[in-house]
């Protein structure tokens, strides 16, 4: 039994050692767990004659634990959370537009209009898993998140200025614009003892030449007029909402958000990075509404002409924001490919999310918390319109 003693120990000396250096092209999450396999064959006397057993790892044939990266400029930090602002500039002018532009000047449907929008958001969800992949596997110079950013987010700017200004771009949208209602000069003249009686009289007259409808009654003809908009209303709808939604949400915001988990591996830093895009997308949110404000000053009367200098003033900024993203932010290049880990596929994979307890009652919070902060938004235009307006 004492003559097999220095045999068997022979033998598990071999073992952890081919463990090692498994361990070691394993890359530098293990790298921790191999050296202190290889202090403990050091401790028991397996180390290599005049060695020990202690050569780096980087002589094993291991990658050698990279350097700490130097820390995110101010610079960097700054345009990569800039580009979160015109980002929520557009998505606060974008969906109103939809109430505005498309159902009360165009006369869309909004039974029609809900039908697309759902059609286009199946579709581009399936869109989402494909940019993400895609994006993971693209190798070139310049990285692999900003290419999808450069190409999808101009296209993603024509299709929310052809969207918001569809009346006025020449796409065979464009409705006369209706003459001024009756009686509008007799308004401001209810004050005196007379100007109620003139106004009465004068709607009156406009009643009976079929001018104006009465209080409790809706032509027909209005009706249909309204939702008129033929199958080249619905077109260039599913067309420019499709485009919008595929690249500034999908193609841009997907690998923008990968990119700044990225550029660093400090948790401090990415915490601090992370909450200066959250203040950049709030103040974004904030000021879509005082621009709104500001500009009702000066065209009160003219929603077209309002979505049309906000288009302008929102796209002039995202230009600037993507620009200075593009120019400021360096990709980190991606990690080597390890050939010794093999693809998981989909269903052990979903099985995989779903036996992940933290990150079920993760989404089982977002659902709601979604639903909820897209309801204001949605909800405004119809709320301002049908329970703020003042009658003329």
């Amino acid at each position: 039994m004492q003559t097999d003693e220095p045999r068997l120990q022979g033998g598990c000396r071999a073992v952890v050692r081919r463990l090692v250096s498994v361990l070691g092209r394993g890359g530098a999450p293990h790298g921790s767990m191999a050296d202190t396999l290889e202090l403990s064959l050091k401790h028991h006397g397996g180390g290599d004659d005049g060695n020990n057993g202690a050569a780096p790892a980087a002589a094993r044939g291991g990658r050698a634990v990279s350097a700490a990266r130097p820390p995110l400029s101010a610079g960097s930090r700054l345009a990569y959370c800039f580009f979160r602002l015109p980002l929520s500039l557009l998505d606060f002018t974008f969906r109103p537009a939809r109430q505005v532009i498309w159902v009360d000047t165009l006369g869309q449907t909004l039974s029609l209009q809900a039908s697309l929008i759902s059609a286009v958001k199946s579709l581009d969800l399936l869109l989402g898993f494909t940019v993400g992949k895609a994006s993971d596997n693209t190798r070139t110079r310049w990285g692999r998140r900003k290419p999808f950013i450069a190409v999808a987010f101009p296209l993603a700017l024509l299709a929310f200025f052809l969207f918001v200004n569809a009346p006025s771009v020449g796409l065979g949208l464009a409705r006369a614009k209706p003459r001024p209602p009756p009686c509008t000069h007799l308004v401001l003249n209810t004050s005196s003892p007379a100007g109620c009686p003139a106004l009465k009289d004068c709607l009156e007259r406009a009643m009976q030449q079929g001018e104006i409808d009465r209080f409790d009654f809706t032509s027909p003809s209005r009706v249909a007029s309204l939702q008129s908009g033929g199958w080249q209303l619905s077109f260039w709808f599913a067309l420019l909402y499709a485009t919008y939604l595929a690249c500034a949400y999908t193609c841009s915001q997907i690998p923008y958000d990968a990119l700044g988990m990225e550029l660093t591996d400090s948790y401090d830093e990415r915490s601090s990075l992370f909450g200066l895009k959250t203040l950049f997308q709030f103040v974004g949110y904030a000021a879509t509404p005082l621009l709104n404000i500001g500009l009702s000053a000066l065209l009160a009367d003219d929603l077209v002409a309002l979505y049309s200098m906000l288009a302008l003033a929102v796209g002039s900024l995202a230009v600037l924001a993507w620009a200075s993203l593009l120019c400021n932010v360096v990709e980190r290049p991606p990690p080597p490919e390890d050939h010794t880990i093999l693809p998981v596929p989909i269903v052990p994979s979903a099985r995989r999310v779903l036996a992940n307890k933290p990150y079920l009652v993760y989404l089982l919070m977002k659902m709601p918390l979604s639903l909820v902060s897209l309801m204001p938004s949605n909800l405004a235009a119809l709320w301002v319109k049908h329970n703020m307006a003042l009658e003329a």
